[in-house]
């Protein structure tokens, strides 16, 4: 009896399926070993890649405990055992900008400040963009008058943030002390827009670079918005009445040159310009005191002789006129006052 084709076709794939199982069976049997292999390598590679692991953690570990003493040595003021901890860190890593803005730092306080400036070029170099390596730097240009630099360094602080706001005015300052007064006037007038906290310091900075261009108009307007400020400094208060005195307005400017004479600063100019005034309003007797003291301040000797020489003879002291006049003859490099004592001398001076 035969089996009817159904039968015999299951027992063939009963034979097959069996066959694939004992296949899949031979199989992973032939890649246990290679699996082995692959584990084990695996295995090594963790351990290496753990001890690697353990390493740089023994090494951040190192470095954390030098990083404490050096600032415990900072804080103590022991700046030569800092300065070892901080170079045995560059040592292990030369790559970390922080570890040469730190000594950089130090050597500010050792007051080495070429050395700093040497560790925060390479800080940079390494981290263009660290702001406080910039604020570090730009502060050892200005300290040391290397202005330009300063300004490039405040620029890109400013660029990088631009909330801080103050440095527009060092920007302002350098620009000042170059001395470049108009790009100094334009970022004054800068810095008063964003610090209107400032207006009366930045007004008096911005008079003394409009009185160096000789706008004394605006910068009669500047200082008398800080007046309020510090009313009786004495170097204000004679550059309102310089302003006032090269603006023609003797009356304005006379309160405040007296008051000028109670400072410290431009004593000699302060007198000649009192007895300037003394002079147009013909009290010669208060004049001579004040172009006296102008001479004893090397100011102006020759037009002070000159005036001096004119008030004594509208006191009846012409000896004392004559000295005086021969004195502008003998030292003026001016050809109108030259010209002007010479003819005095020649009307008082008795002909032989």
């Amino acid at each position: 009896m035969k089996h009817p084709f159904d039968t015999s076709k299951n027992f063939f794939t009963k034979i097959a399926a069996h066959k694939k199982k004992i296949a899949v069976l031979l199989i992973a049997v032939m890649i246990l070993p290679y699996l082995t292999q692959t584990f084990l390598e695996r295995q090594e590679q963790k351990r290496e890649e753990k001890a690697v692991e353990e390493a740089a953690q023994k090494v951040v570990d190192l470095q954390n405990e030098a990083l404490d003493r050096f600032s415990d040595y900072v804080t103590q003021s022991d700046y030569d055992n800092g300065l070892k901890e901080i170079n045995g860190l560059i040592q292990m890593d030369g790559s970390n900008p922080q570890y040469f803005l730190k000594r950089a730092g130090l050597y500010v306080l050792l007051d080495q400040r070429d050395l700093a400036l040497d560790d925060l070029n390479t800080t940079l170099a390494l981290s263009p963009d660290l702001y406080d390596a910039l604020q570090l730097r730009s502060q050892i240009y200005d300290e040391k008058g290397e202005y330009e630099s300063a300004i490039a360094d405040y620029q890109k602080m400013y660029e990088l943030d631009s909330t801080q706001k103050d440095v527009l005015m060092y920007i302002a300052d350098c620009y000042q002390q170059l001395p470049d007064y108009e790009k100094a006037i334009e970022a004054y007038d800068t810095a008063a827009r964003e610090l209107p906290e400032y207006a009366s310091a930045i007004a008096y900075a911005r008079g003394v670079c409009y009185y160096s261009t000789e706008e004394f108009d605006k910068a009669v307007t500047d200082f008398l918005n800080y007046y309020s400020t510090d009313p009786d400094d004495g170097e204000l208060n004679f550059l309102i009445g310089s302003c006032y005195m090269n603006l023609e307005k003797e009356a304005d400017a006379k309160p405040y040159l007296l008051k000028a004479l109670n400072g410290t600063s431009y004593l000699p100019e302060t007198n000649f310009y009192l007895g300037s005034i003394s002079m147009d309003e013909e009290d010669y007797e208060a004049a001579i005191p004040y172009f006296t003291a102008a001479i004893e301040g090397d100011c102006f000797t020759d037009f002070s002789s000159y005036n001096r020489g004119v008030c004594y003879l509208h006191t009846d002291q012409a000896e004392e006129a004559v000295s005086d006049f021969q004195y502008a003859v003998e030292h003026t490099t001016d050809p109108q006052l030259l010209s002007d004592s010479q003819n005095i001398l020649d009307q008082i001076t008795p002909k032989s």
